[in-house]
């Protein structure tokens, strides 16, 4: 067991506002805006969508490569393709 684990460190601190703030600004968006007239989705507006919330999966990612490395950078990805 490892007793030294911390799950939020202090150095981390700017990566958790970017995230939470661009987290709520994503949900913010595809609850109002994407959502706004509520009807069947047709297959191609559903596939977009999919394409959209892969696009900011992916630039997470890239984010994550730059600030953290290609090795946490493919851990996230890993973690987000399963």
């Amino acid at each position: 067991k490892d007793n030294h684990y911390t799950l939020f460190r202090w150095e981390d601190w700017p990566a958790w506002v970017t995230f939470t703030v661009v987290f709520i600004v994503l949900i913010t968006l595809d609850n109002i805006f994407m959502n706004r007239h509520p009807k069947s989705l047709t297959m191609r507006t559903a596939a977009l969508y999919t394409l959209f919330w892969i696009a900011c999966a992916c630039g997470f990612a890239g984010w994550v490569w730059c600030y953290y490395g290609q090795g946490k950078a493919f851990m996230w990805m890993s973690g987000y393709m399963l």
